[in-house]
Parts: C-alpha cells; sequence; structure tokens
C-alpha cells in the first residue's frame, strides 16, 4: 500500500473526471479497493455513488450491490440517494442474493442506520433463514450482529434458527465471531441453553481471544449475569472467571478498554447479596483507575461538514451531538434515522468504531470481505475456520 501511495491520488482524480462512463463493475471494484486500503477519498466516493445512482443501477449485479454498499461502511461514509437505491435494487434481486451478500448489506446498511425504512434489513433477514443452512460461521455472526439492532418480530424467529443450527457447532466458529454472536445472543436476551453452550466453548479457548474478545465475553457474560447469576450458575461462573482474567490483565488495557469494562460493570447490582468475589475485586480496580485517567463515558460520532452530493438535497449539518432524527436539513427535520451526507472526522470516526463495533473485530470482518468478487479473482472461499 506505501509503494502504491502516489498511485491511488492520481487514479481517483481519472475516475472521477470519468466516472459517469464506468460501468458497474468498475463503479464497485473501484470502491472496493479504496475502502479496503482505508483511503475514503471523499470526492471520488461522491463521484462514483453518483454514478451508480445512473439508469444503469439495475445493471448492477448482487454482489457488485453487495460490495458498493461494503465499501461506504467500512469507510463511514453515507450517500442517502445511493443507499435507497441499492436497496431498491437489492429487493428486487432478494432470490438471486448469495450468503456473503446478505451478510455484507446487512452489516452496511446496520452499521450506516440507512436501512429503517427501506425495508432492506427484513428482507436480508427473511432471506438469512431462507438460507442458513448455506451460511459460514463469519456470515452468521455477522448477520445477528446486525439482526439484534433490528425492531422487527423476523428478528425472534432468525435467532431461534441461528440458536437450533448452530449448536454443537460452535467449535467451528473463529473466535471473534462467537465472542460477537455471544454477545448479541446476550443483549436479544433469551436462549439460556444456548447462551451456556456458547459460554463453556469461550470458557474452554480463552488463551486465544485477543484483547477485544475477552472483552466482548466479559461484556457479555456480566449482563447474562445481571439477569439470570441467581438461577443460573454457570453465568455467575462465567462473569468470574472473566472478571479474574481482565484483573490480571488490567495494565495491558488501552483507556477506551478500561471505560468498556467499566460501562460493563454498571448493569451488576452491587446491592444483591453473593456477588462474586472476582466482579467486585475488578470493579474496585477499575474504578480507580476511571478516576485516575478521567476516563468519562463515550459520546457519539460527530459528522464533518462536507460538499453535498449533487444528487443528494439534503444539507449537511456536521458536528452537533443530536440523533439523526433531530438533525435539519435545508427542507427541514431530516428523515428520521437517516444520517446525512457526510464523512466522519478522525474523532467521530474512532467514536463511532467504539460504539457501533463494541462487539465487532474489523480484522474478522477484513477476513470476510476478502472473499469479495474482483476481477480475475478466485471464486469465494468460506470464511477462515479454527484450525
Amino acid at each position: 500500500r506505501d509503494r502504491n501511495a502516489p498511485l491511488f491520488p492520481s487514479l481517483s482524480k481519472e475516475m472521477t473526471n470519468s466516472s459517469l462512463g464506468l460501468q458497474p463493475q468498475e463503479i464497485s471494484n473501484s470502491l472496493w479497493a479504496y475502502a479496503k486500503i482505508s483511503c475514503p477519498d471523499h470526492g471520488l466516493f461522491m463521484a462514483l455513488a453518483d454514478a451508480a445512482c445512473a439508469p444503469n443501477i439495475e445493471e448492477f449485479k448482487p454482489q457488485e450491490l453487495s460490495n458498493t454498499a461494503w465499501a461506504f461502511a467500512t469507510v463511514l461514509l453515507r450517500h442517502n440517494v445511493l443507499f435507497e437505491k441499492l436497496a431498491a435494487a437489492a429487493i428486487r434481486k432478494r432470490k438471486e442474493l448469495r450468503p456473503q451478500n446478505c451478510a455484507n448489506l446487512l452489516w452496511a446498511y446496520t452499521k450506516l442506520q440507512a436501512g429503517k425504512y427501506s425495508g432492506i434489513c427484513r428482507v436480508l433477514l427473511e432471506e438469512t433463514l431462507r438460507q442458513l443452512p448455506d451460511y459460514h460461521p463469519q456470515e452468521i455472526s455477522s448477520i445477528i450482529w446486525a439482526a439484534v439492532r433490528e425492531e422487527d418480530p423476523i428478528r425472534r424467529r432468525l435467532f431461534d434458527a441461528v440458536a437450533a443450527h448452530c449448536s454443537n457447532k460452535l467449535s467451528t466458529f473463529p473466535f471473534q465471531a462467537l465472542a460477537n454472536m455471544f454477545k448479541a445472543f446476550a443483549a436479544a436476551g433469551g436462549h439460556t441453553s444456548f447462551l451456556q453452550e456458547m459460554s463453556e466453548e469461550c470458557l474452554k479457548s480463552l488463551d486465544q481471544f485477543d484483547r477485544l474478545g475477552l472483552i466482548t465475553l466479559f461484556s457479555s457474560a456480566v449482563l447474562i449475569y445481571s439477569r439470570h447469576g441467581d438461577e443460573k450458575p454457570w453465568a455467575a461462573q462465567s462473569a468470574s472467571t472473566l472478571a479474574s482474567l481482565l484483573s490480571a490483565k488490567l495494565n495491558e488495557l488501552q483507556n477506551k478498554d478500561i471505560s468498556s469494562v467499566n460501562n460493563s460493570l454498571q448493569v451488576v447490582a452491587w446491592s444483591k447479596p453473593n456477588i462474586p468475589q472476582e466482579l467486585v475485586e475488578l470493579n474496585a480496580a477499575v474504578s480507580v483507575l476511571v478516576q485516575q485517567h478521567g476516563i468519562t463515558k463515550r459520546k457519539g460520532p460527530k459528522l464533518m461538514p462536507v460538499a453535498k452530493s449533487v444528487s443528494d438535497d439534503e444539507t449537511l449539518q456536521g458536528g452537533d451531538e443530536s440523533g439523526p432524527e433531530e438533525r435539519k436539513s435545508a427542507h427541514g427535520t431530516a428523515e428520521e434515522g437517516i444520517l446525512p451526507v457526510g464523512l466522519l472526522d478522525a474523532e467521530g470516526m474512532k467514536e463511532a468504531e467504539e460504539l457501533h463495533d463494541a462487539m465487532l473485530d474489523f480484522d474478522e470482518m477484513d477476513n470476510m470481505a476478502l472473499g469479495i468478487e474482483v476481477p480475475n479473482s478466485r471464486p469465494v472461499r468460506p470464511a477462515e475456520r479454527r484450525a
């Protein structure tokens, strides 16, 4: 990437100037390439989005729809008109969507909070239910991560189906994917037998989880303990084991990690009797670190003002801390749940990653992205399994 760094600005200028003449595959592959190297060239992305919104949007194949949405979500960039048209096209082509297409589209729309009114998320969840036996572990984990944020009744059906399908298959899941799914089920509630199975699988291999994975497991275990600790001894044991492990690793944690652990501990009812000593000791140690380092609760992401897209009538009001439904466009209140066109600044991007991806490891999602088809590539390969 460093060796070819000067090449990308030059290519960006050429593609921006000729964007309206590009074919769907050229548009999607270009966006994928720039997102893959973490190069969110705003001008290029907006130009290619406008090109994709031309009448040829119907010519996009499912993989091209998936790549395009994935690229914008990866660089935390939104183009309202594009995402509306991508959603409509994906819905029309729903029977052609493969598992990886569904997983990447749902991940993108959920990450950018872009699918509330288009119906795309419900369609993708329905397709997941239909094709679930064909999904690889990483794809299932990604879908569940996104589905837990959906309020549609289909979510319960999906969680029931995934619990039944994945029971006794958890050893095939990559470690971070397992941690992510554990947290999603913990947040959704119910399925205590499957939660216990996931907890036991995780505890058998704690030395295989990285820092983010351990924090994800801990927040999940504490949430389950706060709900079921009295009647589910395994929940208390899981929380205790992870608390003890984190206590031994506190000096290795960054401030944002300590903040995450501290937030997780807030769900514990400390006045109740018989709280595991390991939790009490971790809470005391974390409280000291929070005071010493002045760690505060994370805020939501801020948008950096940018020039609006030629195909989007909304005017960005960046820098405020209001929710999307409170932001105003030039024509009044922005549609609830729809973010204006804009690029997150460095601080906002970091905050967004922490808020929206507390249970998603970007390296694991990157592994999934390696299977995205590009010209002359080998066929999509299954998500990597544990040895």
